[in-house]
């Protein structure tokens, strides 16, 4: 499964994992089969206060919450056709203080299990050996570069030492645990401050026997953002020069040249329960349902999903209601092409 990330350069956390093997893929139903993926948020809450999140601003409908193992497990158990658990979104994981027993009562349903972390806190040599203990498969870091200056110009308030001291006991335990997961990668995404420090990434890799991925930056401050200004002066001061490290994204129109993959393959769940379409959002207003109130089903062949998909097929739905995705400009709809 995390062979797909190796292969990929694509900052949409969820959307990579599905990206390589659906990029060619033509939608055709509006009734798709349930997913074999999906996301669960443990936390909206952070310690950090990146500048390009979402999470870390004052956006609308955004209210910060904090899973409980009870709600999570009734989430779980409506979803027995899984096979693909991601443990992430906005939040840091690992300040749920449940996160280990929902990774494990994640295994107990035979699930591939992987969560990031920014692994900026500290903890003792103990809290390590519980996440190897936990069965989690892979464990992805978000480190933005190999300097504290530039690091924390993405991650505001994250601490760089402590973050390579944290990886070294990871190590350690794992190696006293005898154990090879969960496999340990680096997520570094891109930017002008540290597009220099990728060769001395990639040797601290090395040193660390941590597997690197690098990745785009995408600029957006919501799906249906339209002040173009806005964009380019967000670009301006984030994007890296070397354009081998740029995503092309167009300055009007959709901003990628294909249909949306996630509302016929995945739906990313908030810490309370609601479905989004997709990661980009954060507002509960724009969610398809709340797997806390309906079955997985009644929000999957629901008449939101129902309608949004319809945006992206020939098939029509006589149904139709608006959603967040009418007005999405992420990804070209079917007017763009037929």
């Amino acid at each position: 499964m995390i062979g797909y990330l190796l292969n990929l350069s694509y900052n949409n956390k969820f959307d990579f994992y599905i990206y390589k093997r659906i990029y060619s893929y033509l939608p055709k139903s509006l009734r798709p089969k349930l997913p074999k993926t999906v996301g669960i948020d443990p936390t909206t809450y952070c310690n950090l206060k990146c500048p390009p999140c979402m999470a870390c601003k004052d956006t609308p409908g955004f209210e910060p919450c904090m899973l409980s193992l009870e709600n999570f497990k009734i989430m779980l158990d409506k979803m027995p056709f899984l096979e693909v658990l991601l443990l992430f979104n906005w939040g840091e994981p690992f300040l749920n203080p449940q996160f280990f027993d929902m990774i494990k009562y994640t295994k107990t349903k035979g699930l591939y299990a992987l969560t990031y972390s920014n692994f900026s806190f500290k903890k003792d040599y103990e809290f390590f050996k519980n996440i190897i203990k936990s069965g989690l498969d892979d464990l992805l870091i978000s480190i933005d570069g190999t300097t504290q200056q530039n690091y924390e110009k993405f991650r505001k308030g994250g601490n760089l030492d402590l973050v390579f001291s944290n990886i070294k006991l990871f190590n350690k335990a794992k190696k006293e645990l005898k154990c090879k997961r969960p496999r340990l990668y680096w997520h570094f995404t891109v930017d002008k401050f540290n597009e220099h420090e990728i060769t001395q990434a990639k040797k601290i890799a090395k040193e660390l026997k941590i597997k690197l991925i690098l990745n785009h930056l995408i600029i957006y401050s919501k799906v249906n953002e339209t002040d173009l200004e806005e964009i380019k002066r967000k670009r301006k001061y984030w994007l890296p020069k070397k354009r081998k490290y740029i995503l092309k994204l167009n300055d009007v129109g959709p901003k990628l040249n294909y249909r949306c993959p996630n509302l016929f393959s995945l739906v990313c769940f908030d810490a309370a329960g609601y479905a989004m379409p997709c990661r980009f959002l954060t507002d509960k207003n724009d969610a398809m349902g709340n797997l806390l109130e309906n079955s997985f089903e009644e929000i999957w062949y629901g008449q939101k999903y129902l309608s949004s998909r319809s945006l992206f097929t020939k098939n029509k739905y006589s149904k139709k209601v608006e959603t967040v995705c009418d007005k999405c400009t992420m990804y070209k709809k079917r007017t763009n092409i037929f």
